[in-house]
């Protein structure tokens, strides 16, 4: 019988979702999904199957006695029509929003786009031109899923006292702390300690920028070959011969830093966004606001 969803992992692309999705589901006590994204509530066309389809899909288990069942979609928090139907779904279902520091997570989330996607373009030309126009896709992804209090707001319309904020930087250096946090959060044995050596959704540049663009296009969702697989495979298996097909284009290799000059625009785009965050969590993020130039992270 499908159980309902008790906890749901949510916050920006490259804020360490997926990372945080593979910790929790670790716990003996906590069922997760394979997928990387659950995206039953923000997929018009999975949603009028019906949950139950959806739980077979995700989880298939009948050993959910006593367990919390979990899961993530990096990008439903910006989706009010997918949060209003997981409110509809369990109105006290906690929702686990992880922040990062916008300007790293916009320069991540590009990193991801031009290594995966095929992004064409630097990094400093589409943010300038981002920050004019503000009205394309790359303003949505890079710039606009960083003003995390917007989000915020929307969603505390429906779970209010159910948001649990979790920043990044807390998961990186003290993650063992921060995970028995988010288990005692779920009424969960909090003794438990998960591997927390592995990485998860890492990053990696590309030995080919053509083969990124074709191997994109081969995975999207619409591309009439990856119709037909899903069609004959379960979702786990196409995920992962996505994965081989990515993997085998990624070389261990240090990014380029973000130009300094690009870097300044950002933190004072953000600025007043991240103070107003600040104020409706009563948490300092005086940090994010700091001009020097860090390691780039791969997550």
């Amino acid at each position: 019988m499908p159980q309902s969803i008790k906890a749901f992992i949510i916050g920006a692309q490259k804020c360490g979702t997926t990372s945080l999705l593979n910790y929790t589901s670790e716990h003996p006590d906590i069922l997760g999904h394979n997928q990387v994204e659950m995206s039953y509530f923000s997929d018009d066309a999975e949603y009028k199957k019906g949950y139950e389809e959806a739980w077979t899909r995700y989880y298939n288990s009948s050993n959910v006695n006593n367990i919390v069942v979990v899961a993530k979609n990096a990008h439903i928090y910006s989706n009010e029509k997918a949060i209003e139907r997981l409110y509809n779904h369990n109105p006290k279902c906690k929702l686990l929003f992880i922040v990062r520091n916008p300007v790293d997570r916009a320069y991540s989330s590009y990193l991801m786009e031009k290594n995966v996607w095929g992004e064409s373009g630097s990094f400093d030309e589409l943010i300038i031109q981002s920050l004019k126009t503000k009205d394309d896709w790359r303003y949505r992804v890079y710039l606009e899923l960083g003003i995390y209090h917007h989000h915020l707001k929307r969603i505390s319309k429906y779970f209010k006292n159910n948001i649990i904020v979790i920043k990044l930087d807390d998961l990186k250096e003290m993650p063992e702390k921060t995970v028995k946090y988010i288990y005692y959060e779920l009424n969960v044995d909090d003794s438990f300690t998960p591997d927390l050596n592995k990485s998860y959704n890492v990053t990696n540049k590309v030995r080919s920028e053509w083969y990124a663009k074709k191997s994109a296009k081969m995975l999207r969702e619409d591309f009439y070959l990856k119709k037909v697989l899903k069609s004959i495979l379960n979702d786990s298996i196409t995920y992962k011969l996505g994965q081989y097909l990515r993997n085998i284009n990624r070389k261990k290799e240090a990014h380029e830093p973000m130009d300094p000059n690009t870097r300044e625009k950002l933190v004072e785009f953000f600025r007043p966004h991240n103070a107003r965050l600040s104020g409706m969590l009563n948490m300092d993020l005086s940090c994010w606001d700091n001009l020097e130039m860090f390691p780039i992270s791969n997550e």
